[in-house]
């Protein structure tokens, strides 16, 4: 298993437990606990991971509560759910993820021949009085930070669904770490939602890029596209593209004085 290969599975077995001890993960990939030490010095010099007495532990992330990112990389957000919009098809059934990028796309939908898949509680508020949009709200248990529903209930709902188109907003995207949301609840309805579309387009800034914010998704190269701002730097639209991932950058409006 080449170095990078087993850094990416080293960070995937980190996030999935939360922490793990040292010896334990070079039991797990068979090699000594020296090499395990030099892995783990890389992916914390990248703000990965953080080396505990013996072990390590993901790097800590402190959530930003869904009302105070509606207001940050606003320009960027809308001018994301523009261009996202515009892959949108007559009769598609469509899945929006939580997230203040997707609530931009809910407010730009066309207002007929649509049926809309959310777990996300401000995305159906957003939606409820258009009343020639089919919107479909999966079951659940709320986790008050997103404004979301999640758990078994929302997880069983999605794997009965059939989803033309998915936007998935995430809160970090890295070449090692993958896709990663704020808690694995969200997680887990994330890889339902990967299982159950035929198309996943991501909309995430470019402030989203090298950063790993909590349990994995999935790797990047699982979803179809990108649709970010032309911030996201050419190193990003190159990995991506070498991986098969669509990208599309979208210049932000400048705000008026």
């Amino acid at each position: 298993m080449l170095a990078e290969e087993r850094r990416h599975n080293l960070l995937s077995v980190i996030a999935e437990r939360g922490r793990a001890r040292i010896s334990d993960l070079a039991r797990l990939f068979n090699v000594s606990e020296m090499t395990v030490h030099r892995d783990l010095q890389v992916l914390e010099a990248q703000g990965l991971v953080r080396k505990l007495h013996g072990g390590v532990a993901l790097a800590g992330v402190q959530e930003t509560p869904y009302r105070e990112r509606m207001v940050q990389q606003h320009q960027q957000k809308r001018a994301i759910a523009e261009a996202a919009v515009r892959l949108i098809r007559p009769g598609d059934t469509l899945y929006l993820s939580p997230g203040t990028t997707t609530t931009e796309i809910a407010r730009r939908l066309p207002q007929k021949d649509l049926t809309i898949v959310t777990n996300s509680l401000p995305i159906a508020q957003e939606l409820m009085h258009t009343t020639e949009l089919e919107v479909i709200l999966t079951g659940g248990s709320i986790r008050r930070h997103a404004e979301a529903l999640v758990g078994p209930a929302a997880e069983a709902s999605l794997a009965q669904m059939f989803i033309h188109l998915a936007f998935m907003g995430i809160t970090g995207m890295d070449p090692e770490g993958g896709l990663t949301v704020y808690s694995e609840t969200e997680a887990r309805v994330l890889q339902a939602v990967l299982r159950a579309s035929r198309k996943t387009i991501l909309v995430a800034d470019s402030s989203k890029w090298g950063r790993v914010m909590g349990p994995r998704v999935g790797a990047l190269e699982r979803v179809h596209g990108l649709i970010s701002d032309t911030a996201l730097p050419a190193a990003a639209v190159e990995y991506l593209e070498a991986h098969d991932v669509q990208v599309t950058r979208v210049e932000a409006p400048e705000v008026q004085a």
